[in-house]
């Protein structure tokens, strides 16, 4: 399996490093670098939004994104999927809108724009939760490297076996 991941990821930075390759060579005989990297359009069509709807997986710098999205909602007057107290919204029961019962924004009426908390993932809830505009992100990171920053985090390997 770490082979094939191995060899699946490698292939894609492979490819990458071509396509990335021709877009130099095409900037270097006068074109515009974002053009060639297909950037041009992106950059000009793309718009701020207000639904985001975060998937908040462990050990793969999603702290990070959340604080972020947190100080975007902040800047921005936007409302956040928020329990009434702690930081988890279920913890061994998958997300549903009724763990939102007891809060004041639920009794208000509030619609959501934000979901970037821990909880378990429930995307049926989440979507009707925030709507149909919502945009969908989560953060990867390779499974090995993961494992490994678990254990290191965990200290794991401070276990000790008593006979």
């Amino acid at each position: 399996m770490v082979r094939l991941t191995r060899l699946v990821f490698g292939s894609l930075m492979v490819c990458m490093t071509v396509l990335l390759v021709f877009a130099i060579r095409k900037y270097m005989r006068g074109g515009d670098l974002l053009t060639a990297t297909g950037f041009r359009d992106t950059y000009k069509t793309c718009r701020p939004t207000s639904k985001v709807a975060f998937l908040k997986l462990h050990k793969c710098a999603s702290s990070s994104v959340q604080n972020i999205l947190l100080r975007y909602s902040l800047n921005n007057k936007l409302n956040l999927v928020m329990p009434s107290r702690g930081n988890y919204l279920g913890r061994k029961i998958p997300y549903q809108r009724s763990m939102l019962a007891d809060t004041l924004w639920e009794s208000a009426n509030m619609t959501y724009d934000i979901y970037a908390l821990h909880g378990k993932w429930n995307p049926g809830e989440v979507a009707s939760t925030l709507g149909p505009s919502a945009v969908y992100v989560t953060m990867l990171r390779d499974p090995i490297d993961l494992f490994e920053s678990l254990w290191g985090y965990a200290e794991l390997g401070m276990i000790k076996t008593f006979i």
